[in-house]
């Protein structure tokens, strides 16, 4: 395994570091200083400033591979304009809210995914309803019973 030194370009005067988070096929980008931790959300208008949108086309491809739903994935811009991906797949979503922890996910952003978690939830309970999967395993337990 290589490793080598990733220097982004500066943005603003920010590096080009970013948690990108797939939520159900809802992508969603976060600035991420590679040293603090700090999260800020990329808006739109830094979106098509900075011609971000590679960010995306990059967090489909991990999730089309991979087969998840809910990840997150660290990717740098380089100076040279490349987009590395440097930590791909985070299965585990560190959701502390910045409220509570300075270096934590943006409250609008961890809201915004406990949303979309109850919505994907009862979207499966609609799909197959909990309440006849259980009465269908009562009365099959019922019939090995006899």
């Amino acid at each position: 395994m290589l490793q080598r030194l990733l220097v982004p370009k500066s943005l603003d005067g920010r590096p080009a570091w970013f948690r990108v988070f797939h939520i159900f096929d809802e992508i969603i980008s976060c600035w991420w200083h590679p040293m603090t931790g700090q999260y800020e959300m990329v808006s739109p208008l830094q979106r098509r400033h900075f011609g971000l949108q590679r960010l995306e086309q990059i967090v489909h491809k991990i999730a089309q591979i991979s087969g998840m739903e809910f990840f997150s994935t660290e990717i740098a811009l380089l100076e040279d304009g490349q987009f590395v991906a440097v930590d791909y797949l985070n299965d585990e979503c560190d959701m502390h809210p910045k409220s509570y922890w300075p270096s934590g996910v943006p409250d609008e952003l961890v809201r915004h995914v406990a949303l979309l978690m109850v919505h994907k939830a009862r979207s499966v309970i609609h799909k197959h309803p909990l309440e006849n999967e259980l009465v269908e395993r009562d009365i099959a337990w019922q019939h090995k019973q006899l």
